[in-house]
């Protein structure tokens, strides 16, 4: 018997993977429904753009998340764009996001292909703001000078308009990390 403990893992059905498979994150189905509720409440959006990473079976489990939540919510998926891991040039996906013109936009994927889409989304001229879990929060253990780097590009691109899965976490923790940051 062996104990699998993954850190970060939200995928749907990780731990259906075997008895003693762990993991120490909220999972996607748990997490993103509260972060669209919070965006939601606050934003009265009536359609979205989705751009997602298909070759991530994490982010393709994530996309199916969303995709389900927002039909049961009666928003219109009006556009989905779909890039890959290590991507760099997101400007067709945007494009075509841009000519469809959403209330928001939606990204199902990591950090670093997340901090580049906002950063050429705000180039643009975009200014929907932007729902997403993982792609604010991911892989920064394996390099964490990269992932300042991309959080502070992220800031500095999305002026904070932008929901995330930081919302749900507790208080206690925000003044931790952040402190006399408001979270919406």
């Amino acid at each position: 018997k062996v104990v699998a403990f993954g850190t970060g893992t939200t995928a749907p059905g990780i731990t259906d993977l075997g008895d003693y498979i762990f993991r120490n994150a909220i999972p996607g189905k748990m997490a993103i429904p509260i972060t669209v509720k919070k965006a939601h409440d606050k934003l009265g959006f009536k359609n979205v753009a989705i751009m997602y990473s298909n070759n991530n079976d994490q982010m393709v489990g994530e996309h199916g998340i969303y995709e389900e939540l927002f039909k049961k919510m009666g928003i219109d998926i009006i556009d989905t764009e779909t890039f890959a891991d290590k991507d760099t040039d997101f400007s067709a996906q945007l494009t075509k996001i841009q000519a469809a013109n959403p209330d928001v936009i939606c990204i199902a994927g990591l950090y670093q292909e997340g901090a580049l889409i906002v950063k050429k989304d705000r180039e643009m001229g975009m200014k929907q703001p932007i729902i997403g879990n993982n792609e604010r929060s991911s892989r920064g253990e394996q390099d964490g000078n990269k992932k300042q780097e991309i959080i502070w590009l992220k800031k500095k691109s999305c002026k904070m308009t932008d929901f995330s899965l930081l919302p749900v976490i507790p208080p206690e923790v925000h003044r931790m990390v952040s402190p006399g940051r408001k979270w919406v």
